[in-house]
């Protein structure tokens, strides 16, 4: 189940139009990771993304092919997540997001950075400290 909660500050501004197609994106990501559907997450990967991942005071780089077979191995992902939205930042084509995932006992802090290419935007960098981690 996916569930999204705006906070008050993005709430009480207007939303520049990006933001449903920036949604969309990581909607897509966040469900194909909880569905390990590998095809579905490719979808939002810029080819070259990466993923900096800090679990207990180290930091892991994950690139896009090691991370789509660590999902594809069932090593990853599978769990129903929830995901909240503490804001965005939108200019000239590309977005920051700052969002919570929580997933079992995981929560994964997030910064995103995503650009747009034509009418399609991409995640190019997700910056995550992972906690619950035994």
């Amino acid at each position: 189940m996916l569930t999204l909660l705006l906070s008050t500050a993005l709430a009480a501004g207007p939303l520049p139009a990006a933001v449903p197609a920036i949604e969309s994106t990581l909607t897509a990501f966040t469900e194909g990771v909880a569905a390990r559907d590998v095809a579905q997450v490719r979808a939002t990967l810029h080819a070259d993304a990466r993923q900096f991942v800090r679990i207990g005071g180290k930091l892991e780089v994950i690139e896009t092919p090691a991370y789509l077979s660590l999902l594809e191995a069932g090593t990853i992902g599978g769990t129903p997540t929830v995901r909240t939205l503490h804001g965005i930042d939108v200019s000239d084509g590309q977005a920051l997001v700052r969002q919570t995932r929580t997933a079992g006992e995981l929560t994964f802090h997030d910064a995103v950075t995503l650009v747009q290419n034509s009418d399609q935007w991409s995640i190019v960098a997700m910056a995550v400290t992972l906690e619950g981690v035994p």
